[in-house]
C-alpha cells in the first residue's frame, strides 16, 4: 500500500470524507459560477 500511496502525486488516498467535501461545494453558493464542468474526484490518480 505504501507503494501505491508513494506513487500518487498528492502521496494520499481519497476518503470518503473527501468526496462528500467535494459534493457539498458544489452543492453550495460558492460554486455558483461551476457550471458544465465535471468533477474528477480521484485523489490525484491518473489514468494515464
Amino acid at each position: 500500500m505504501e507503494v501505491r500511496r508513494d506513487q500518487n502525486s498528492v502521496r494520499d488516498f481519497g476518503t470518503s470524507e473527501a468526496i462528500a467535501r467535494s459534493v457539498a461545494f458544489l452543492a453550495s453558493i460558492d460554486a455558483s459560477w461551476v457550471t458544465g464542468q465535471g468533477l474528477v474526484a480521484r485523489g490525484g490518480t491518473s489514468p494515464f
